[in-house]
């Protein structure tokens, strides 16, 4: 399984990212960037066909990212997290509808996870998720927090 994380302006063959407005439902503030999200190359297992992954998307900017973590550290942080998630079972008769899991890593603390969803999703099912990914040994930046979000969408 490939994943990697790009930053689209190093790649010179990519067309330039227009600035687009995101509302971040976990810190609810609204953010104006070249946002950088990264599909999965390959589906992840999932133990409940309920559930998919949607997109990597990195809040921080792209030099401060660049500069305290590399592309494959993150990359492979990332599709952790997501297997993770993906191994915990969904409820059938439960409502679906998108989650996204918030994470800050820093130079010396354990990565702060913070989660936000649409009305509907199953706190019990998020807690999990929550204890699922916070077990995950945690990776550390050279200096600054670099903050990204793990986006899911529950049928």
């Amino acid at each position: 399984m490939s994943f990697s994380v790009e930053w689209v302006d190093q790649i010179n063959i990519r067309p330039e990212v227009p600035i687009s407005e995101f509302y971040n439902p976990v810190d609810r503030q609204l953010y104006a960037a070249k946002w950088r999200t990264v599909n999965p190359e390959k589906e992840f297992e999932s133990h409940n066909p309920r559930v998919e992954v949607e997109l990597l998307r990195v809040i921080t900017d792209e030099h401060t990212s660049s500069y305290n973590i590399e592309g494959e550290a993150l990359g492979a942080y990332s599709r952790r997290g997501y297997e993770e998630a993906l191994k915990i079972p969904y409820g059938e008769g439960e409502k679906g509808g998108k989650y996204i899991v918030q994470i800050t890593l820093s130079k010396d603390e354990k990565p702060k996870i913070e989660m936000a969803s649409e009305e509907g999703i199953s706190p019990d099912y998020l807690d999990q998720v929550y204890k699922a990914i916070s077990a995950i040994p945690g990776i550390h930046t050279k200096k600054d927090e670099v903050v990204f979000q793990l986006n899911f969408l529950v049928k």
